[in-house]
């Protein structure tokens, strides 16, 4: 049986990080990227309800100062969170902000500056898994049992993926070895 953070390298971070050389994976990359940092910021916060509260936003602060703000940090995880994981795209309901980016043209992982927002993704999730790794019991969240992490089960000797498809290449390998 594998562990909580085996499946986390496996499943999320080597998933994400497969995507950082394609200049097109930027929605991608923070779909995969934002519940993973919720998770780790309501386990943090000890923010389970449904509704974020303001143990969440000064979290999310602390780990990304560059907000400035606790109203720029709520007005970023509407922006971006519920516009990318909601619609696919980026929300426009927070009118004190006036530009909003996807992009690497700054290195920070978020940067603001005069109503700006700028989120490169892949500093982003190199940011956000990184905190994870280093406070792994906060993202594993053992005492919230309304969403427990799913646990690898191997059906088939060599099954490791959580996809079909790996499932049937490890079935029609196995045939061929067989002939």
């Amino acid at each position: 049986m594998s562990t909580h953070k085996e499946n986390f390298k496996h499943w999320f971070s080597d998933t994400i990080e497969s995507l950082y050389e394609n200049e097109n994976a930027g929605f991608p990359i923070l779909m995969l990227t934002f519940p993973l940092l919720e998770r780790y910021l309501r386990s943090k916060s000890q923010t389970y309800e449904k509704s974020l509260k303001k143990p969440f936003y000064n979290e999310l602060l602390n780990l990304f100062p560059t907000l400035t703000d606790r109203t720029n940090a709520e007005s970023f995880w509407e922006i971006y969170r519920h516009g990318i994981l909601h619609q696919a795209t980026l929300s426009q309901k927070k009118n004190h902000i006036d530009k909003i980016w996807i992009s690497n043209y700054k290195k920070d992982a978020i940067f603001y500056e005069k109503n700006v927002f700028y989120v490169n993704p892949v500093e982003f999730a190199k940011k956000v898994i990184d905190i994870i790794n280093n406070d792994f019991p906060n993202y594993e969240a053992l005492e919230h049992s309304s969403h427990p992490l799913a646990t690898k089960q191997i059906i088939i000797d060599g099954f490791n993926g959580t996809c079909g498809y790996a499932q049937r290449m490890s079935l029609s390998v196995r045939t061929q070895n067989t002939k």
